[in-house]
């Protein structure tokens, strides 16, 4: 069932209903893009913390376009399923945050599987988040900015007025736009100039289908506590957080610490089917040939014993487009049915056959620890990575050239988030060798007359912990 702004409010008693009645949720999300920027590709380097800072800063430039949400109730042998494809406007989005980023390539694809952009763009629902912020708990230049708001309108609002924006946290200002719309009402838009705030437009009227996100944000506060599916579902679950449940964090124990307070049980099938060697040999998995989500389904489709299991499928054989994101959601929560099967566990709503598979989320890309929602502190070994301290900001291929002559085989990387470090990697065991010799006895390089600090990877993420740590 398609959920826009125009049907939600007959519709919302009876997704509440099925995520109610629900034994599990499956869930899946189609974005305008997925990574913005080279330097934010992921890398063999990345630990856990930096991981998610890449991941995080993607996910913040881009719009959610579509969250599929297939509500699963199982009995016995047999399955009855419901879904919901809630289309999803930028534009709101957009007025009040920063702008969001498109990715060419994306929306290409999407086109491809003939996703509606017009629907998302034109029916699609508001976003409305719960702001952590009240009149009473607004800090001190809030509270003098909210006046200072208030004043400005009083003196009339016939053409409009812009009102210059102060250095105030994002949510707290968000939070005064929409307080100031409510007591005046006006609608407010924040003006952006590569990609930083510098005023608010107020104008006469009334902030559109307001009605319809409060209804939207019921329907997620109501998925609580659910058991919720993915697959390879990081990137859906950062932008689900930042987009409808609050702005993501900077550390990454904090976002899992939040995430998993508000569903304490998180599967995603393609970790299962990753750890599995019997998986990994029902569909065929290799080192060319991942766990894809469509390619999953395409093989349970051909299994006689997944016919006997009976799943309903809500959909007719014209709506059975993969990258629809209800549909994406339809066949996740199938292939979580069916991996219990071949696995011979039975699902029960203690899922207590299910401990070693809950709340392990990988990371994207191979060789990566998956990120553990239950205990999101865990020990990753970097000893043969160190980082070289580069305040005079000298080019990489500088650094390169100096340190190669000494060490031979070495590879530079940049830290994406400072020009102030760069990732020094030995490439071979003599390199190696001569890296650890020289660091036993200094801790400083002389690159063209300047002295440079280097130090093991392991001690400066303990020096620099305030880059993930920092609210």
């Amino acid at each position: 069932m398609e959920i826009t702004r125009f049907n939600i409010h007959t519709a919302s008693s009876l997704i509440k209903k099925a995520i109610n009645n629900a034994d599990f949720l499956a869930m899946d999300m189609e974005f305008g893009g997925i990574n913005t920027r080279s330097y934010l590709l992921n890398t063999s380097l990345d630990s856990t913390e930096h991981r998610y800072l890449k991941l995080r800063e993607n996910a913040k430039e881009f719009c959610p376009l579509q969250l599929g949400l297939t509500a699963f109730n199982i009995s016995g042998a047999s399955a009855e399923s419901s879904t919901f494809s809630f289309y999803i406007s930028p534009l709101e989005f957009s007025r009040n945050r920063h702008g969001f980023s498109i990715n060419p390539g994306s929306i290409n694809y999407l086109a491809d599987y003939n996703f509606d952009f017009n629907k998302a763009f034109k029916e699609g629902l508001w976003i409305h988040k719960d702001s952590n912020f009240s009149k009473k708990n607004l800090t001190r230049k809030g509270k003098r900015i909210l006046d200072k708001y208030k004043n400005f309108l009083l003196e009339g609002i016939e053409n409009g007025v812009d009102i210059p924006v102060e250095f105030i946290d994002l949510e707290e200002l968000e939070f005064i736009i929409k307080s100031i719309e409510k007591d005046f009402g006006v609608v407010g838009t924040l003006c952006v100039k590569d990609r930083i705030p510098y005023a608010v437009k107020f104008k006469k009227g009334q902030a559109e289908n307001d009605d319809c996100g409060k209804l939207f944000l019921d329907i997620v506060n109501s998925m609580a506590g659910k058991p919720l599916i993915g697959h390879n579902m990081i990137t859906d679950l950062l932008q689900f957080h930042d987009k409808l449940i609050a702005p993501l964090p900077m550390s990454v124990k904090n976002f899992a610490l939040k995430l998993n307070s508000k569903f304490p049980t998180i599967i995603d099938t393609k970790y299962i089917i990753q750890s599995s060697s019997l998986l990994k040999h029902y569909f065929n998995i290799t080192k060319k040939q991942g766990a894809n989500l469509s390619e999953c389904y395409k093989a349970i489709e051909k299994d006689s014993e997944f016919s006997n299991l009976k799943v309903t499928q809500p959909f007719n054989n014209e709506e059975t487009n993969f990258h629809n994101a209800g549909f994406d959601s339809y066949i996740t929560g199938a292939l979580f049915i069916r991996i219990l099967q071949i696995l011979k566990i039975t699902f029960t709503k203690n899922l207590s056959d299910l401990e070693n598979i809950v709340n392990k989320i990988p990371m994207s890309g191979s060789g990566r620890l998956p990120l553990n929602l239950s205990k999101p502190t865990q020990f990753e070994s970097f000893e043969n990575i160190y980082v070289l301290k580069n305040p005079e900001n000298i080019p990489i291929e500088k650094i390169k050239e100096v340190l190669s002559g000494n060490f031979e085989s070495i590879a530079i990387y940049k830290i994406f988030w400072t020009e102030e470090f760069v990732y020094v990697v030995p490439s071979s065991l003599n390199a190696l060798n001569r890296m650890k010799k020289i660091i036993s006895k200094t801790t400083n390089l002389d690159i063209f007359g300047t002295k440079i600090e280097i130090s093991p990877y392991e001690d400066f993420v303990e020096l620099d912990k305030s880059h993930w740590l920092t609210e």
